[in-house]
């Protein structure tokens, strides 16, 4: 997760659609809104777990964002 730490989580992520992700979690994160997954790891509650989750998350919104494009 480290080398993710940098990587910025979009606006347009909507954290109610993450599965896996605890409904606590989906709630501090839609309210908090971290930029990166390095402030989302300093959330109260993240677990490694979760965290790995929202990046798994990211990198396919990423991907997908980048398929529509080309």
């Amino acid at each position: 997760i480290r080398h993710e730490e940098s990587r910025l989580i979009p606006e347009t992520i909507d954290f109610a659609d993450v599965p896996g992700l605890s409904n606590e979690l989906k709630q501090k994160m839609k309210a908090r809104r971290p930029r990166s997954i390095a402030d989302a790891q300093r959330m109260e509650g993240m677990t490694p777990a979760a965290l790995a989750i929202i990046v798994a998350h990211v990198r396919n919104a990423e991907l997908a964002a980048r398929r529509s494009v080309a």
